[in-house]
């Protein structure tokens, strides 16, 4: 009769999920899910071939977090949505950005995939598309890079006293319609 789990595969997902939330990835091991399932490893290792599988779905769960985010912003500019996204899913999951997005692993796409993803996506958005194919690249490295800084920001909660989260969110929008307008005035 072969092997059944009391333990769904979503169950060890959500308990490694709950587990790299805190401490990251690398806390992921057979022991601490099976101590947070309050089992042993047999079943970790019955619905996944190794702790590496069990990982990148925990990865894959984030992801899709991090595109309900995004898809649950109400702007009509997707370059708006990104940006305010992206400060959501930090301030919600600093370790998650810690890991993905400040430090070098195997998760994340090549800069080269999400830029493509991004261009594609801007080309719908009513300013970004006036711009040559250059200067939307241009103006994504810019923003990713000032966006980065802000998250970094909120996920270590090194956000100064005097201004609120919210209002550095907006510091942000603000920053990248700047940089949109410098953009667009380079262009005339």
């Amino acid at each position: 009769m072969p092997f059944e789990s009391k333990y769904t595969k979503e169950a060890i997902i959500d308990a490694a999920f709950e587990i790299a939330e805190q401490e990251g990835f690398q806390a992921i091991t057979a022991r601490t899910v099976a101590k947070k399932i309050k089992g042993s490893v047999a079943p970790i290792y019955f619905n996944f071939e190794n702790i590496d599988a069990l990982i990148h779905a925990v990865v894959l769960k984030v992801f899709a977090i991090s595109q309900d985010i995004l898809s649950k912003q109400t702007g009509d500019s997707l370059y708006e949505n990104m940006g305010r996204a992206g400060f959501e899913f930090a301030e919600k999951y600093p370790v998650f950005f810690r890991e993905l997005v400040l430090k070098p692993n195997p998760y994340i796409a090549s800069y080269e995939q999400t830029e493509a993803a991004m261009l594609k996506g801007l080309d719908q958005d009513l300013n970004t598309s006036k711009l040559s194919m250059d200067e939307r690249k241009l103006l994504i490295l810019k923003v990713k890079a000032m966006q980065i800084g802000f998250q970094t920001l909120i996920a270590n909660n090194q956000i100064p006293s005097w201004i609120t989260k919210k209002e550095v969110q907006e510091l942000f929008i603000a920053f990248g319609h700047d940089l949109l307008n410098i953009e667009l005035l380079k262009k005339e």
